[in-house]
């Protein structure tokens, strides 16, 4: 069993200033985790503290059903992966997968075993007696994954681990390293600061920032309902349009955003009706600003263009409203000139609503 829980924990370098504060988090034996967050958010430090090499301030961790907060690192059959590799420049390929092992004094067939092994499933069993220095970024990065695996721990922690490889290898190894999650079957943790990253590898999301957990869940609930505007701006590229309006009941329930009222559905009256008067975010994904309606509850808006970005297979076009920008990611190619006044149109359906002043989402 690897399951992995952490209770109340808490990691101040300087007292009183928590870069970690009373987390709570329960992963499940063989599941793969993905926290995700803003440079400074925690999450390093959060992997740091499971692995040992951070000293809890409170709290309590437990790996597989023991608390390891007094276990060295060593003893808690945990393996981690980092962003820049950590390969010993004047070792084999071969020799670096194979020195862990050796140190804790494993027999030579057996270490042979591990390797070869290891290797096979990563596709790396060619390179053995090279040096990383003959390495591209992405071998190297299938070492570094080699290393951690030979020695089938519990839990394996990646910290970053594809920072330093370009986009198209990025990529492969996302599929590489979810492809491994699926054969090892082993509890996996991984740190990023990429929301792509994190919605394409991830059972479940932990979603983090100034060392707090704001949101843990699967991908598709992460994205569909956000539990605050943080959660929201933060997961989709390009990110959700957050606009700021006031809700008014004139003929229905509509939300005014400077000198355009967006009219809102008429369901969405009984979830409002104590903003009515009140300020709201109404957010909107770029996917859901289209050019043309396409069925369904859309308002129609008369906006000025900012900027088309052709990207091919899509539009990303960027409105202004009032002092608001709004960006649409729309399948239409526009022809159009910038300056002009386009007809744009809202999805209502998809709408997220949002209270100023706490931040949480107004659920329906």
């Amino acid at each position: 069993m690897a399951e992995i829980i952490l209770k109340n924990l808490t990691k101040e370098f300087e007292k009183g200033k928590p870069v970690v504060n009373n987390i709570n988090l329960h992963i499940k034996d063989g599941e793969f985790v993905v926290i995700v967050g803003p440079s400074g958010c925690g999450k390093s430090t959060t992997l740091r503290l499971i692995a040992g090499l951070e000293e809890a301030t409170s709290g309590e961790i437990y790996i597989g059903g023991r608390i390891v907060n007094d276990v060295p690192p060593k003893d808690r059959d945990v393996a981690m992966v980092f962003q820049n590799y950590a390969l010993y420049p004047h070792m084999t390929v071969y020799d670096n997968m194979a020195f862990g092992l050796k140190l804790r004094k494993y027999k030579k067939e057996e270490i042979k075993k591990r390797v070869i092994e290891a290797a096979e499933v990563l596709e790396i069993a060619h390179l053995m007696d090279k040096r990383p220095a003959q390495l591209s970024g992405g071998q190297r990065q299938r070492v570094a994954l080699g290393r951690a695996i030979v020695r089938k721990p519990s839990v394996f922690l990646f910290d970053e681990p594809l920072s330093n490889i370009d986009a198209k290898l990025r990529v492969q190894m996302r599929s590489e390293i979810k492809r491994l999650h699926r054969k090892l079957g082993t509890t996996m943790i991984y740190v990023t600061h990429d929301q792509v990253e994190a919605m394409t590898m991830g059972d479940r999301i932990v979603v983090m920032k100034d060392g707090i957990i704001h949101q843990i869940d699967d991908p598709v609930n992460l994205y569909n309902r956000p539990s605050n505007i943080f959660v929201a701006g933060f997961i989709g590229s390009p990110s959700m349009n957050l606009l700021r309006g006031r809700v008014v009941n004139s003929t229905g329930i509509n939300v005014s955003i400077g000198n355009h009222v967006v009219k809102l559905p008429d369901d969405h009256r009984d979830f409002l009706r104590d903003y009515v008067g009140k300020e709201v975010i109404l957010g909107i994904r770029p996917e859901d600003v289209s050019l043309k309606p396409y069925g369904g509850k859309w308002c129609e808006l008369s906006l000025p263009v900012e900027l088309v970005e052709p990207m091919g297979s899509e539009t990303i076009l960027y409105f202004s409203l009032g002092k608001t920008q709004i960006v649409s990611r729309s399948v239409e190619f526009y022809v159009g000139s910038i300056g002009e006044i386009a007809k744009v149109y809202l999805n209502l359906d998809r709408a997220h609503y949002f209270d100023p002043s706490t931040g949480k989402a107004i659920r329906r």
